[in-house]
């Protein structure tokens, strides 16, 4: 009997003490590069318990960029210079893969890859951009994109661009991935969609219709809509490019030579996992501004927060919003280096998290 009960506990122990480290892995936190060393390190919300993840500089000079994180919360994938090779005289990064569980790390491609990556929203595939070397005398970027199984094998190119930065952004469905490029003979970059295979391109934006000089797009978690930047101005259209609408009202505010100068700042921007809300970060003076959806359409400003009142901080990356979407997380210029802060939504009273921060993202917890 002794020994059933002894047996019992050691049981009971054993799922408890298994659950805790379970219910680690239920918390979001960050991943960051560190402006110190350059590697790619992990801290909790708050900015306690930082922690390294990768040692690929050994102790010599490396490069991460571009991290993004699988929708699941297993993997980062990311761009590195610890596998670099030359080419054509300058080095180039390679994509690599993060197993945040484990901390194994493996390149997921040969080839050179400097462009941007986005994952499918099963966390199965990732999509990126290789860049060629700028031309004379247009200095314009050629790019290809490639979609390859996160677990690794051939990559399967699915289309190419131009005098653009690809902007590859995957649809929250899977059906769909949009990019940005400039057709040959064109003016300015717009706005495109295709197939995750490469089939069905279709373009949803052109100077006919007031696109100025569009990119930044971000789908809404709905699917539904597309928000991108019509330069000078915020704009949002359904998916299939009806319905374009003007959000913002910089263009009138300041004109177009200063716009494309020192007084002004392009934006970013966020929506809320209901789709409902819009905050985004432009202007000059900066300000943080939540819209709200109305029945006919995002309508309803809220300032949060405006650089007159808090003068210390300078915002031009904003991060991810707290899981109960209460907190705005974003980069803000502090003495020595760029700092993550933190925006109460409601009081607008920001507070610094942590300094020596660089491309900071959210990681979902797996609950």
């Amino acid at each position: 009997m002794y020994r059933w009960i002894v047996i019992i506990l050691f049981l009971l122990c054993g799922f408890n003490s298994s659950f805790s480290r379970a219910q680690d892995s239920l918390d979001s936190y960050f991943v960051y590069i560190s402006s110190v060393d350059k590697e790619i390190w992990a801290m909790n919300l708050d900015g306690s318990s930082p922690r390294q993840l990768t040692h690929d500089g050994k102790g010599q000079t490396t490069y991460q960029t571009l991290l993004a994180a699988s929708p699941d919360g297993h993997y980062l994938a990311y761009f590195t210079d610890s596998w670099y090779i030359v080419k054509e005289g300058r080095q180039v990064q390679k994509l690599a893969l993060l197993d945040l569980t484990t901390g194994e790390q493996s390149l997921l491609t040969n080839q050179d890859s400097t462009g941007n990556v986005v994952w499918s929203p099963d966390s199965q595939q990732l999509a990126y951009a290789r860049y060629d070397v700028p031309t004379v005398p247009d200095y314009c970027y050629r790019w290809k994109a490639y979609v390859i199984p996160f677990e690794g094998g051939p990559s399967r190119e699915i289309g190419h661009g131009q005098c653009s930065s690809a902007e590859l952004r995957w649809s929250p469905d899977g059906s769909t991935i949009l990019y940005t490029s400039k057709e040959a003979g064109g003016d300015y970059p717009q706005l495109y969609a295709m197939n995750p295979d490469g089939t069905k391109i279709r373009r949803l934006t052109d100077t006919k219709s007031g696109c100025f000089i569009c990119y930044f797009p971000q789908w809404t978690p709905d699917g539904q809509s597309i928000v991108f930047y019509n330069h000078p101005d915020l704009y949002s259209m359904r998916s299939d490019g009806s319905d374009l609408r003007k959000l913002t009202d910089f263009q009138e505010i300041y004109n177009v030579i200063d716009v494309a100068h020192a007084r002004y700042n392009q934006p970013d921007m966020i929506v809320t996992a209901d789709s409902q809300t819009l905050v985004y970060v432009m202007g000059n003076p900066l300000q943080i501004v939540r819209m709200t959806l109305q029945p006919g359409g995002w309508e309803r400003r809220t300032l949060i927060s405006d650089i007159t009142r808090n003068p210390q901080i300078y915002s031009h990356a904003l991060c991810c919003l707290s899981p109960d979407e209460s907190t705005l997380y974003y980069l803000g210029s502090v003495q020595g280096g760029d700092g993550l802060y933190a925006l109460n939504m409601d009081l607008g009273e920001p507070y610094l998290v942590a300094a020596g921060i660089e491309q900071p993202l959210m990681v979902k917890g797996q609950g």
